[in-house]
């Protein structure tokens, strides 16, 4: 399980579990994820919206992970970041 922390005002905690090749994503703070993924919201829409890759944004420290190290690494491939 993924916990996602994005903050700024447009911000929140953010559970998400990817299993079956089904995403779900809810409200919540996990007490031990797998691997923690902390962003802002700005970088965060960016990285969704393509205007930044999120290999750019981890290198500019704008992603940062807490956990799993290849998990996170995996997300980007996925696309999930």
């Amino acid at each position: 399980m993924i916990q996602m922390d994005i903050t700024g005002p447009q911000g929140g905690d953010w559970a998400v579990t990817i299993k079956d090749q089904k995403i779900e994503i809810k409200e919540a703070t996990l007490p031990s994820p797998s691997i923690a993924v902390k962003i802002a919201d700005a970088d965060f829409v960016d990285v969704i919206n393509g205007k930044t890759s999120a290999i750019s944004a981890f290198m500019a420290g704008k992603i940062q992970f807490k956990g799993n190290l290849t998990l996170g690494m995996r997300l980007m491939d996925m696309g999930v970041l």
